[in-house]
């Protein structure tokens, strides 16, 4: 079991959000890749991030090497994020998010 460490850049008004490829380029870990990133609030027409709005993600992350995930061993970073909320393991165990 290791502890991840997801680093991604904050909403930023007008600015699109990270793809999953940008988030995992930025956390760059050995044992794990980000494979999804979900935004659960509505972005612009233009798929951009909207003024005052609260943002929250789902970021899916995927074994490299059958690490096993554990509770509570994610550590969220957001680049220039005012808060940065906590983490969930949803079933724990190899390969599960």
């Amino acid at each position: 079991m290791s502890i991840v460490d997801v680093t991604m850049a904050a909403p930023v008004l007008g600015e699109k959000p990270e793809t999953a490829a940008q988030v995992e380029t930025g956390t760059n870990n050995p044992n794990y890749t980000v494979s999804a990133v979900e935004w659960h609030e509505a972005l612009t027409s233009a798929a951009h991030f909207k003024a005052e709005e609260t943002y929250t993600a789902t970021v899916t992350l995927t074994s490299k090497n059958n690490e096993v995930f554990q509770v509570g061993g994610f550590i969220p970073t957001v680049t220039n994020a005012a808060s940065v909320g906590t983490s969930t393991t949803l079933n724990e165990g190899v390969g599960i998010k």
